[in-house]
């Protein structure tokens, strides 16, 4: 197992050069895709409505100003039992406008995955999960495009409880039909001795001490799945690891390469959230840290996938210094979107008002191994009753469509 040289070590403030293979264009061609934020907010009967604003343009001065797209009050649905996610389900129109996806909890504890397309605003099952030992607490659903087909399928990673107190999970894979979901196929079984750098692991319950992304990683338009694990940092010095899984065409594998986060360098586990985000303009998406900070402050750290021996994350460096100017790590939430049409993604955030209500920053990417410019409010959600306890945001990725 490959040890964390000196380059996988945070040196706060300093941004650390990474070989990459090649120069970044200095800006890379943008697609015809253009991002959009999906906002689901809870309704005050507890059911749903979904609204989404285009931000292709948001880093250019367009404001973002969102548009009601369904409203769920009946059938069951309920905000607190759901989990939604964006992409391009049932393309319409040419480029088309993504979708919603929703994984919702059933009288059983199953699963039925809704698709709301925009085209009608009206909800689809496209996948009922009510059997076959299916549970919506024990798993959860990303999207990405497994196939390179310009269709977004669904990544479910399941707990797996293997007795004797050994837990792990299974990576199941559900392609889109276009106008449904195919019966899942196991892509992966993963334990905790199966784990780069697991001897740095003294426990494993997925979602509790572990996050999982799903995205393309290294370029090949398909989406490969990232996992992040709590370490042991008092007995071993790490606060987190973070591993790679990448798509084979038929099963996610890694390389056995894996990287640190050192406790003594402050990183936690607890303290800090993840997103991919590309950026480098080739397609490549890199790992994004949002980390905490004393006081509540932000700062955020990119970490770039190498090609090097079969492919991995390399190391970090400081994207952007968010710990003034009444930033709230707690109080926020972070998505990445090409929101100047360069090609690149860059950073949405949603922000929680003490008066009530949102704000939406715009963090622009100038390159890679750049600083992200300095944040340029871009929507104001301070009336019309939005609450960002009661709401959750998604971007549908827009790399299959370059």
């Amino acid at each position: 197992m490959r040890r964390p040289t000196a380059l996988a070590r945070l040196v706060p403030l300093v941004a650390l050069a990474v070989l990459l293979g090649a120069a970044p264009p200095a800006a890379a061609a943008p697609g015809d895709f253009v991002p959009w934020l999906q906002t689901a907010h809870v309704r005050p009967g507890g059911g749903i409505n979904l609204w989404r604003a285009p931000v292709g343009s948001a880093g250019l001065g367009e404001p973002v100003a969102p548009a009601l797209v369904a409203t769920l009050d009946t059938g069951g649905f309920r905000f607190d039992q759901s989990r939604t996610g964006s992409g391009v389900f049932a393309p319409v129109g040419s480029p088309p406008t993504p979708d919603a996806l929703i994984s919702h909890q059933q009288p059983n504890g199953g699963v039925l995955l809704w698709v709301v397309p925009v085209s009608t605003g009206q909800p689809e099952v496209w996948a009922d999960l009510r059997g076959g030992g299916w549970s919506w607490a024990d798993s959860r659903q990303y999207v990405g495009d497994v196939d390179g087909d310009r269709r977004d399928d669904v990544v479910s990673v399941h707990r797996n409880d293997w007795g004797l107190g050994a837990v792990g999970v299974n990576v199941w894979v559900h392609r889109n039909t276009g106008s449904g979901f195919a019966d899942p196929q196991l892509w992966a079984t993963i334990m905790p001795r199966d784990i780069p750098g697991a001897e740095h692991i003294d426990r494993w319950e997925p979602f509790v001490d572990s996050r999982f992304l799903v995205g393309d990683v290294n370029g090949d338009r398909r989406a490969d799945l990232s996992m992040t694990h709590r370490a042991n940092g008092a007995a071993r010095g790490y606060g987190m690891i973070h591993t790679l899984w990448q798509n084979t065409g038929g099963s996610f594998a890694n390389s056995g390469r894996w990287e640190g986060a050192r406790t003594s360098q402050g990183w936690s586990f607890d303290a800090s959230r993840d997103l991919l985000q590309e950026i480098d303009g080739y397609g490549r998406r890199g790992l994004t840290i949002v980390h905490q900070q004393p006081g509540d402050g932000v700062l955020v750290f990119h970490r770039p996938f190498h090609p090097e021996n079969g492919g991995g994350w390399s190391g970090v460096w400081l994207a952007s210094d968010l710990r003034a100017g009444g930033w709230s790590w707690s109080g926020s939430r972070q998505v990445a979107a090409d929101i100047d049409s360069d090609g690149r993604e860059d950073l949405l955030s949603v922000h929680a008002q003490v008066s009530g209500g949102e704000l939406v920053w715009a963090h622009t990417l100038a390159g890679p191994f750049e600083p992200m410019g300095a944040p340029v409010l871009v929507g104001d959600l301070r009336s019309g009753g939005w609450d960002f306890r009661t709401s959750t945001e998604t971007v549908s990725s827009p790399s299959i469509w370059h």
